[in-house]
């Protein structure tokens, strides 16, 4: 593994490609200057130094891999969070946006869910929705206020179409 503890860029670059699996340690506040998806591979730790990192209106941040906001940290969110992988919570989500939990892709090694462990706390004054696939697991000793999440569950109808679409594409 590499450990990286310099810029977002990382991600967007090849570089992460040549080591496996990628720790980005943010050791400042940072505000995303524009879109960013994590990979498969990849795990964004909030921790040390770091105090916040916020995700601006109109701007996303996708995660497909680890987005870990740790101890006395906090993700401000007045953009769009998708998240399709492990999104783990041990101090403050303050939402003003959006945060989608989504299923994680096919193959993936991840599920999605949203883990607010241990004096996790999740200050929801936007929209937090789980699709079908996606859970969210909440210690007894973490906080939700705000806002209720949105859960939403595919039909038996929906699930029976999906599936005769998929057969027809040939894919099981």
């Amino acid at each position: 593994s590499q450990y990286w503890t310099s810029g977002i860029e990382v991600f967007e670059s090849d570089a992460y490609r040549n080591f496996g699996r990628v720790f980005l340690d943010i050791v400042s506040d940072v505000t995303l200057p524009r879109d960013l998806t994590i990979p498969e591979n990849g795990i964004l730790i909030i921790e040390g130094m770091a105090k916040n990192l916020t995700v601006p209106q109109g701007i996303n941040l996708t995660n497909h891999g680890v987005l870990r906001i740790d101890e006395a940290k906090s993700l401000y969110n007045y953009g769009t969070i998708e998240n399709h992988g492990y999104f783990y919570i041990r101090a403050n989500l303050f939402n003003y946006g959006t945060v989608e939990m989504l299923p994680a892709e096919a193959g993936s090694s991840w599920e999605s869910l949203m883990d607010m462990v241990q004096y996790g706390y999740v200050e929801n004054n936007g929209e937090v929705t789980f699709h079908t696939g996606s859970r969210l697991v909440q210690h007894e000793t973490s906080l939700w206020t705000g806002n209720a999440p949105v859960w939403e569950y595919i039909t038996q109808d929906q699930l029976e179409a999906e599936l005769a679409a998929a057969a027809e594409r040939g894919e099981t």
